[in-house]
């Protein structure tokens, strides 16, 4: 399965296994005025394309991605389309996969 977020969203985004991978279009986003826009859990790893704006806000502790089981972010910076940030950081991935 995949979700695919065409359109924007004011509230953080919690992935799940139906969710995976995500992919967010250039008209898409998640941007949340604090906290963290797009949370993956420590359940297993995530990937996330993003062409669109992915923010958590500029409110301190604020996170764009925060993967806890690792995982695979594209677009962005990589590939000169979307935007990924957050006060605190804009993307963190950390641990492996069960």
């Amino acid at each position: 399965m995949s979700k695919t977020i065409a359109s924007d969203l004011t509230s953080g985004y919690v992935l799940t296994a139906a969710a995976n991978p995500l992919s967010i279009t250039t008209a898409g986003g998640v941007e949340t005025n604090g906290g963290t826009a797009i949370y993956g859990s420590s359940a297993q790893a995530w990937t996330d394309t993003n062409a669109g704006t992915v923010t958590g806000g500029n409110v301190p502790g604020s996170l764009g991605v925060d993967l806890r089981a690792g995982g695979l972010i594209t677009g962005g910076l990589i590939s000169g389309t979307g935007l990924v940030s957050g006060y605190h950081r804009g993307i963190r991935i950390r641990g492996a996969a069960p």
